[in-house]
């Protein structure tokens, strides 16, 4: 459930829904301990639901577009909520759409690096892109880090 309104020259949001975690520990071991997770949880899966909740903020001024976004997860998996920090700006110029984010993720949660299931407090994303459009109803896009993998994307939309 979400809803969204204008304020003036300020857009606000916010929304709560629920969302689902699964976890393969097969083969994932604890890297202090040297025991694998499947002995902590006493099965090969974790799965749970948990609630998440969104809100943003931004403003647009001419050609410049500024927003900031928070989401808030509470897993039952960790004592504390994680939390995402969004902050993005885009700029028209011409036929040019300039777009550059910073993720600012906060959470007690566990990733896969390296190969090893380990806890990471912290971690920052960057994100880029460059999108023209082409007469009125194509637009190309190149971007990097689209899906939060260091990658470069190429994106296309044609409107009807």
């Amino acid at each position: 459930m979400g809803v969204s309104g204008r304020l003036g020259p300020i857009h606000l949001g916010a929304s709560v829904y629920q969302d689902d975690l699964f976890l393969d520990l097969e083969g994932h071991i604890d890297p202090v301990s040297g025991i694998p997770y499947t002995f902590f949880f006493g099965k090969e899966t974790y799965t749970e639901r948990f609630i998440v909740q969104a809100y943003s903020i931004g403003t647009k001024f001419k050609n410049l577009s500024l927003d900031v976004g928070v989401i808030r997860t509470d897993y039952d998996l960790h004592e504390k909520k994680s939390q995402v920090h969004l902050y993005s700006g885009s700029f028209f110029y011409g036929k040019f759409l300039f777009n550059f984010a910073i993720r600012n993720e906060i959470t007690p949660s566990y990733k896969v690096i390296n190969g090893k299931l380990l806890a990471q407090q912290s971690q920052n994303e960057i994100f880029s892109g460059l999108q023209r459009s082409f007469g009125k109803y194509i637009i190309l896009g190149i971007n990097y880090n689209f899906y939060l993998l260091r990658e470069i994307s190429l994106n296309g939309t044609l409107f009807f």
